[in-house]
């Protein structure tokens, strides 16, 4: 059988054509499934309440940490004034007792 141009063109887009069907079924019966992204999607949600909850344990962490470091601090400061020994001292204890009175968790 003699195969002309115009039917060697007709069978190859032909061809072309079949196979794009073909794979257009194939791709979108082997592609994630709603079950699937219904899964993902809840999964990224229990993935960002987790990063937030830990978020906010880092951020009360560093809260009462620098809580604790100032009041040391001032704590160590206080000790230091009630024992004057030089005008440095002196200074030192009034601004340590107005420092307290601003501070409410200063014992």
């Amino acid at each position: 059988m003699d195969m002309t141009p115009q039917t060697a063109w007709l069978l190859a887009i032909s061809a072309v054509v079949i196979v794009g069907v073909i794979a257009f079924f194939v791709g979108r019966s082997s592609a994630g499934t709603k079950g699937r992204i219904d899964e993902l999607e809840a999964e990224l949600a229990r993935k960002s309440e987790e990063a937030e909850r830990y978020r906010k344990e880092v951020d009360a962490h560093f809260d009462k940490t620098a809580t604790l470091f100032v009041s040391m601090a001032l704590h160590g400061l206080m000790l230091i004034a009630r024992e004057p020994r030089d005008p440095i001292h002196l200074g030192l204890g009034g601004l340590v007792r107005e420092l307290a009175q601003h501070c409410e968790w200063v014992e």
